[in-house]
């Protein structure tokens, strides 16, 4: 099993946390689903992510039309590992026209769980292109040519 370094994982949750700051935020949500979200965000800092998963799945389900609890519920399960769960909830939270600057970051984790690797390699060669000293997108990379055996 591939494991991504403990490191990159905190580090990843905190770049997410962030840019909660950077103008992204839902302003459709109910009241309810961003009092939750925000906790779960606090669960996701802390590295509780089964807790994380669960609060998001309740924000979600008090207010499905909420990008945000959608996006951070992929966010979450991409902690867990549990690609397909969270491609889906990042996949949902773009249809909702929730942005999120690290969307395709975290799609891009979703699609290494499940061995996409061919996707990864597509959903990253823009973002690779504007930023080609970005070392998480180049450890993406590397995880996906390496997976599909083209890795020197």
């Amino acid at each position: 099993m591939n494991r991504r370094p403990p490191l990159l994982d905190h580090l990843t949750t905190l770049l997410c946390v962030i840019s909660l700051g950077s103008g992204f935020m839902n302003a459709s949500a109910s009241e309810g689903s961003l009092a939750l979200v925000q906790k779960g965000i606090g669960m996701l800092e802390a590295q509780e992510f089964e807790n994380a998963v669960r609060v998001f799945e309740y924000a979600v389900r008090i207010d499905p039309t909420d990008g945000e609890a959608n996006f951070f519920f992929g966010v979450a399960e991409n902690r867990l590992r549990d690609g397909k769960e969270a491609l889906s909830r990042i996949r949902r939270a773009r249809l909702l026209g929730y942005g999120h600057p690290r969307m395709i970051i975290e799609e891009s984790y979703a699609l290494l769980h499940l061995g996409n690797y061919g996707q990864v390699l597509q959903a990253l060669s823009t973002p690779f292109e504007k930023e080609p000293q970005n070392a998480e997108i180049n450890y993406l990379l590397g995880r996906a040519y390496y997976g599909l055996g083209q890795f020197e």
